[in-house]
């Protein structure tokens, strides 16, 4: 019975949790702006706790939120040594249910 319930639980969280829907990088000289797109009904509740920026595959920033203040998580990095072919990934986290990532290779 316990096991059935858990199972019960466990289905619903997952109904209403959701990862992030779209994770946009746009780059500016060394200054990276990231928008993570999360619609949610509470967002005190249910948000994006973690930011996460990698450059060429070694993580170089790490930015944990405590809540989400619109259905957008809108967050701006200084990546000084940023150049023409590096690769920027971003992972998004929803504290309640999945990820999202997403690349930009720096063109010029």
């Amino acid at each position: 019975m316990l096991v059935v319930l858990m199972s019960c639980v466990c289905f619903a969280t997952a109904v209403y949790a959701h990862p992030p829907s779209s994770v946009a990088i746009s780059r500016n000289g060394t200054s990276v702006e990231v928008m993570v797109t999360h619609t949610v009904s509470n967002p005190l509740q249910h948000y994006i706790n973690l930011i996460e920026v990698f450059l060429n595959g070694k993580k170089i920033i790490e930015q944990h939120f405590s809540l989400q203040t619109e259905n957008n998580q809108r967050a701006l990095y200084i990546i000084p040594e940023l150049k023409k072919g590096d690769i920027v990934e971003v992972e998004a986290d929803c504290n309640q249910f999945g990820e999202l990532k997403q690349k930009l290779t720096v063109k010029e």
